[in-house]
Protein backbone atom coordinates (compact mmCIF):
# COMPACT_ATOMS: atom_id res chain seq x y z
CA UNK A 1 0.00 0.00 0.00
CA UNK A 2 1.58 3.90 -0.76
CA UNK A 3 1.75 5.97 2.18
CA UNK A 4 -0.83 8.55 2.31
CA UNK A 5 1.81 11.43 1.55
CA UNK A 6 3.17 9.70 -1.68
CA UNK A 7 -0.19 9.37 -3.02
CA UNK A 8 -0.80 13.07 -1.59
CA UNK A 9 1.70 13.85 -3.92
CA UNK A 10 0.50 11.82 -6.86
CA UNK A 11 -3.24 13.37 -6.51
CA UNK A 12 -1.22 17.20 -6.44
CA UNK A 13 0.59 16.24 -9.78
CA UNK A 14 -2.43 14.84 -11.47
CA UNK A 15 -4.38 17.88 -10.59
CA UNK A 16 -1.75 20.58 -11.63
CA UNK A 17 -2.63 19.29 -15.19
CA UNK A 18 -6.55 19.06 -14.87
CA UNK A 19 -7.46 21.13 -11.68
CA UNK A 20 -10.55 18.96 -11.13
CA UNK A 21 -10.85 15.30 -11.02
CA UNK A 22 -12.95 12.43 -10.02
CA UNK A 23 -12.27 9.69 -7.15
CA UNK A 24 -12.21 6.83 -9.47
CA UNK A 25 -9.45 8.48 -12.03
CA UNK A 26 -7.60 9.54 -9.51
CA UNK A 27 -7.22 6.26 -7.93
CA UNK A 28 -6.55 4.67 -11.74
CA UNK A 29 -3.98 7.34 -11.98
CA UNK A 30 -2.25 7.29 -8.95
CA UNK A 31 -2.09 3.67 -8.14
CA UNK A 32 -2.00 0.09 -9.57
CA UNK A 33 -6.13 -0.48 -8.95
CA UNK A 34 -5.70 -3.85 -7.77
CA UNK A 35 -9.22 -3.65 -6.30
CA UNK A 36 -7.80 -3.93 -2.55
CA UNK A 37 -10.06 -2.41 -0.43
CA UNK A 38 -7.29 -0.66 0.72
CA UNK A 39 -7.03 1.46 -2.39
CA UNK A 40 -9.93 2.99 -1.08
CA UNK A 41 -8.47 3.56 2.12
CA UNK A 42 -5.76 5.16 1.33
CA UNK A 43 -7.47 7.40 -1.14
CA UNK A 44 -9.79 9.18 2.02
CA UNK A 45 -6.51 9.56 3.95
CA UNK A 46 -4.69 10.79 1.23
CA UNK A 47 -8.01 13.44 0.20
CA UNK A 48 -8.66 14.32 4.12
CA UNK A 49 -4.54 15.51 4.25
CA UNK A 50 -4.36 17.67 1.33
CA UNK A 51 -7.93 18.92 2.48
CA UNK A 52 -7.01 20.06 5.67
CA UNK A 53 -3.78 21.27 4.13
CA UNK A 54 -5.75 23.35 2.06
CA UNK A 55 -4.84 21.94 -0.97
CA UNK A 56 -8.24 20.34 -2.54
CA UNK A 57 -11.92 20.68 -2.04
CA UNK A 58 -15.07 18.96 -3.33
CA UNK A 59 -17.88 19.12 -5.71
CA UNK A 60 -20.54 17.23 -6.27
CA UNK A 61 -21.63 18.35 -9.51
CA UNK A 62 -25.03 18.86 -10.81
CA UNK A 63 -23.97 17.64 -14.36
CA UNK A 64 -27.98 18.54 -16.25
CA UNK A 65 -27.30 22.23 -14.87
CA UNK A 66 -23.63 22.04 -15.72
CA UNK A 67 -22.80 23.39 -11.87
CA UNK A 68 -19.71 22.59 -9.41
CA UNK A 69 -21.37 24.12 -6.45
CA UNK A 70 -18.04 23.53 -3.61
CA UNK A 71 -19.06 21.62 -0.61
CA UNK A 72 -18.99 23.04 2.57
CA UNK A 73 -16.69 21.96 5.29
CA UNK A 74 -19.08 19.57 6.80
CA UNK A 75 -20.50 18.29 3.64
CA UNK A 76 -16.36 17.81 2.63
CA UNK A 77 -16.17 15.68 5.94
CA UNK A 78 -18.79 13.66 5.32
CA UNK A 79 -17.73 13.01 1.63
CA UNK A 80 -14.04 12.10 2.92
CA UNK A 81 -15.69 9.45 6.11
CA UNK A 82 -17.73 8.02 2.77
CA UNK A 83 -15.30 7.51 -0.22
CA UNK A 84 -15.41 3.47 -0.49
CA UNK A 85 -19.35 4.21 -1.02
CA UNK A 86 -18.44 6.11 -4.08
CA UNK A 87 -16.34 3.42 -5.40
CA UNK A 88 -16.22 -0.02 -7.07
CA UNK A 89 -13.74 -2.24 -8.56
CA UNK A 90 -14.53 -3.75 -11.88
CA UNK A 91 -13.01 -6.90 -12.47
CA UNK A 92 -13.53 -7.55 -16.00
CA UNK A 93 -11.89 -3.90 -16.91
CA UNK A 94 -9.29 -4.29 -13.59
CA UNK A 95 -10.22 -0.40 -12.64
CA UNK A 96 -12.00 1.35 -10.46
CA UNK A 97 -15.23 2.70 -11.53
CA UNK A 98 -17.82 5.46 -9.20
CA UNK A 99 -21.16 4.08 -7.96
CA UNK A 100 -23.95 6.12 -9.15
CA UNK A 101 -23.68 9.57 -11.11
CA UNK A 102 -22.96 12.03 -10.38
CA UNK A 103 -19.29 11.06 -9.02
CA UNK A 104 -17.62 13.51 -6.43
CA UNK A 105 -14.56 15.69 -7.76
CA UNK A 106 -11.52 16.70 -6.61
CA UNK A 107 -10.65 20.27 -7.22
CA UNK A 108 -7.61 21.97 -6.73
CA UNK A 109 -6.82 25.12 -5.17
CA UNK A 110 -3.76 27.51 -6.66
CA UNK A 111 -1.89 26.52 -4.06
CA UNK A 112 -1.84 22.72 -5.26
CA UNK A 113 -1.58 23.43 -8.76
CA UNK A 114 1.78 25.18 -7.43
CA UNK A 115 2.68 22.58 -5.17
CA UNK A 116 2.20 19.97 -8.19
CA UNK A 117 4.34 21.63 -10.28
CA UNK A 118 7.11 21.47 -8.02
CA UNK A 119 6.69 17.84 -7.79
CA UNK A 120 6.75 17.64 -11.02
CA UNK A 121 9.69 19.53 -11.89
CA UNK A 122 11.87 17.36 -8.95
CA UNK A 123 10.74 13.88 -9.78
CA UNK A 124 9.45 14.12 -13.23
CA UNK A 125 5.60 13.60 -15.22
CA UNK A 126 4.25 10.19 -13.41
CA UNK A 127 7.22 9.34 -11.65
CA UNK A 128 5.01 6.65 -9.68
CA UNK A 129 5.20 5.27 -12.88
CA UNK A 130 8.49 3.82 -13.15
CA UNK A 131 8.15 2.49 -9.74
CA UNK A 132 5.31 0.11 -9.92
Amino acid sequence: MIDSQELGDRILAELEEWSQENFPTLLNTCCQALGDPSECTGLRDALAGLYASGFVRFTVPDEERRLYPVLDDTASVELLRTVERHLEYDNSRKLWTGRARPWPQVIATPQAQARGRQLMDVRGYRWWRSKE
